[in-house]
């Protein structure tokens, strides 16, 4: 099952933990700031986050 985030941000499982309540809320400012999901997941990839 996926967990849809941000239209830009699709996660494989529901978020846990003390910070998933404010992933929604991250995905928007990066994305107002002019990330895209490429551009994200390159700069996760490069420093082995995903």
């Amino acid at each position: 099952m996926k967990y849809t985030i941000h239209d830009q941000v699709i996660l494989s499982r529901a978020p846990e933990g003390p910070l998933a309540a404010h992933l929604v809320a991250f995905a928007n400012a990066i994305s107002a700031q002019g990330y895209s999901a490429q551009s994200m997941k390159q700069h996760g990839s490069n420093r082995g986050m995903l």
